[in-house]
C-alpha cells in the first residue's frame, strides 16, 4: 500500500481499501477438471458477492432504487454470514487442492474463472520486472496468462467496453 495516496470509493465503504494498493493474488492448487474448477469459482464468486454486500455504502448508488436497497442488504449479510466466517469459507475452498500436490494453479480467491488456470511448471519460474519504480516478481508464463484472460492484452478494448472504477484517488495530507 502507498500510505501517501488516499482512495475513496463512491459506492463501497471498506476500511481496508483506504490507500492506493497493488493487487497481489495468491495462487492455489486447483482441480484438473474444468467442471470442478468452474464449480469452485462459482462458490467463491457467490461468497465474494456476500462480502461486497457487507461493504456497501448506504445512501449511495447510480440509481435511487440502489440508494434505498443497500441498507436492506448490508445488515442481513453481516448478521447471516459475518465477514470472518465468509472469508474462512473462501479460504477453505482455495485450500481444497494443496498447491504442492497440484499440476495446475489458479487464483481461486480473486480469480476470473477457468481460463485463469496455469500449468504450475510454467508459472513457477518467476521473473522480476519494474512496476512504478518497484521491483516485483511475476509468473513465468505472464504472456500466456494475460492472453488467456484478455485476448490481445496490449490492445485497448473499444471505448464502450472499458470499465470505470468509481473511486477518487488523491495525495494524503
Amino acid at each position: 500500500m502507498d500510505l501517501g495516496t488516499k482512495v475513496e470509493k463512491d459506492y463501497l465503504d471498506d476500511p481496508f481499501d483506504r490507500w492506493l494498493w497493488i493487487d497481489i493474488f495468491p495462487m492455489d492448487g486447483c482441480p484438473e477438471s474444468d467442471r470442478e474448477l468452474a464449480r469452485t469459482y462459482k462458490k467463491v464468486h457467490r461468497l465474494r458477492r456476500i462480502l461486497k454486500f457487507m461493504k456497501l455504502k448506504p445512501g449511495t448508488g447510480r440509481s435511487t432504487l440502489k440508494k434505498w436497497l443497500k441498507p436492506l442488504f448490508k445488515g442481513p449479510a453481516l448478521l447471516l454470514f459475518g465477514r470472518k466466517r465468509t472469508v474462512r469459507r473462501i479460504e477453505k475452498l482455495a485450500r481444497k487442492y494443496p498447491y504442492e500436490e497440484s499440476d495446475t494453479v489458479a487464483g481461486i480467491v480473486y480469480g476470473y474463472g477457468v481460463q485463469e488456470r496455469m500449468v504450475k511448471a510454467e508459472f513457477e519460474p518467476a521473473w522480476t520486472f519494474v512496476f512504478e519504480g518497484l521491483r516485483v516478481k511475476g509468473p513465468g508464463c505472464t504472456e500466456k496468462y494475460l492472453t488467456a484472460l484478455y485476448g490481445d492484452y496490449m490492445k485497448l478494448p473499444p471505448e464502450e467496453e472499458r470499465k470505470v472504477h468509481f473511486m477518487k484517488v488523491y495525495a494524503a495530507e
